[in-house]
């Protein structure tokens, strides 16, 4: 994943949570993220639809940026 700093979020991490319905700790984790590293794991799209764990599929995307 690219991790380029003047990219911008596409959302704050607050909503990308309440929109993917993810576990609270993901906000926390992602707000610890620079701006760049939040948007290489928010921007591109995340199909959470047949996710048994879909709060994992973030964290491994946190974990490659």
């Amino acid at each position: 994943m690219a991790n380029n700093e003047s990219e911008a979020p596409c959302m704050t991490p607050t909503e990308f949570v309440e929109t993917h319905g993810l576990e609270a700790w993901v906000g926390d984790v992602l707000g610890m993220l620079h701006r760049g590293q939040q948007a290489a794991v928010m921007n591109p799209q995340l199909n959470t639809e047949r996710a048994r764990n879909p709060s994992g599929i973030v964290m491994s995307r946190i974990k490659q940026v």
